[in-house]
């Protein structure tokens, strides 16, 4: 996977044990910002079979509760342990059940989710 970060929220891996790593940590200007100076410094990583690579907008992390709680990387972690183990599609499904369950009004930003699985591939015998 590989990839150049533009904004608040880079790429997030799930491991298998539930232990989720911000894949960009430091935030950048956002795309379309004076401040982002091009070409975007890219980077690179080897997904494993049993990890998930998460692509979300910051409207979804920043969605919040009744109570004003943002969801953050606490609720997406949640979310991820109901999904563990399952699909892609699964687990988008999940974490879009989190966002909407947990929002008393609309959303107030726009909320983006992608998450890709890869699978074990089979060897071949000849």
């Amino acid at each position: 996977f590989r990839w150049a970060t533009a904004g608040p929220v880079g790429p997030l891996l799930a491991h298998p044990d539930g232990t989720l790593e911000p894949l960009h940590p430091v935030a950048t200007p956002c795309a379309g910002s004076p401040a982002l100076r091009l070409p975007a410094a890219e980077a690179e990583r080897r997904l494993e079979p049993g990890q998930r690579l998460l692509l979300v907008s910051d409207g979804a992390l920043d969605s919040v509760d009744a109570n004003g709680h943002a969801l953050g990387l606490d609720g997406l972690r949640d979310a991820l342990r109901r999904s563990a183990g399952r699909s892609a599609a699964v687990t988008v499904h999940e974490l879009e059940r989190t966002i909407h369950a947990r929002s008393v009004d609309s959303l107030m930003d726009d909320v983006a989710l992608v998450v890709l699985a890869p699978h074990q591939e089979k060897p071949s015998f000849y």
